[in-house]
């Protein structure tokens, strides 16, 4: 018997373009070419291109323009062309870096920056006439509430003896919106304010 996996998570198709004052228009899709990003990871990969320095290879969170490296083909080794720059665009870093704005309803696109050294300059992600989008928006998900919730229970007395049938009980909550007995015999509508509420149990 086989069993077919389907991810939860894909790569997620950009489109549109950024911008540079000094490389001028940076596309992330076109005919021959496809620049993505890890719903997961964030990760980018594909390619962008440039009219004025050509093609721009998208890894994880780097960028490298092509023409930079020897034979253009995007290697590690720096092309004695390139006036010794590596052709390295940090897509991230500790100030900047692109980030998800939009809605599910609107669509999102890239919003930040990212930093090419002196050749590149900031590329702009977005800006009034301009946008990288997403075929799908990646939104964060924010992480749940933790509470430090603190009840304290007090019944008296806490054994009954018949003919005895009532039993008080006192509770008091912090940080809850409510407290409840449960089966329902009770609701405190002020979880700050502890009250006394009286049980009756059958012996």
């Amino acid at each position: 018997m086989g069993f077919l996996f389907i991810p939860l998570f894909a790569l997620v198709s950009l489109s549109g373009h950024a911008w540079s004052e000094n490389i001028g228009w940076v596309g992330f899709a076109g005919p021959v070419y496809q620049a993505t990003i890890d719903e997961e990871t964030g990760a980018f990969g594909g390619y962008a291109w440039s009219e004025n320095v050509g093609w721009i290879k998208l890894t994880g969170d780097t960028a490298r323009v092509c023409s930079a490296t020897e034979g253009g083909d995007c290697s590690s080794v720096i092309s004695p062309n390139s006036g010794d720059w590596d052709g390295i665009v940090k897509l991230k870093g500790a100030t900047y870096g692109p980030k998800v704005v939009g809605t599910v309803a609107s669509g999102c696109s890239l919003a930040g920056y990212a930093w090419g050294s002196d050749v590149v300059g900031w590329l702009h992600f977005n800006g009034p006439t301009y946008k990288v989008g997403l075929a799908k928006c990646i939104l964060p998900v924010e992480p749940p509430h933790v509470f430090d919730l603190a009840c304290s229970f007090n019944a008296g007395p806490k054994v009954l003896i018949s003919p005895q049938k009532t039993s008080r009980l006192t509770w008091e909550c912090q940080d809850a919106d409510e407290c409840r007995i449960l089966p329902t015999v009770g609701k405190l509508a002020d979880p700050s304010r502890g009250f006394f509420f009286f049980y009756t149990a059958s012996t």
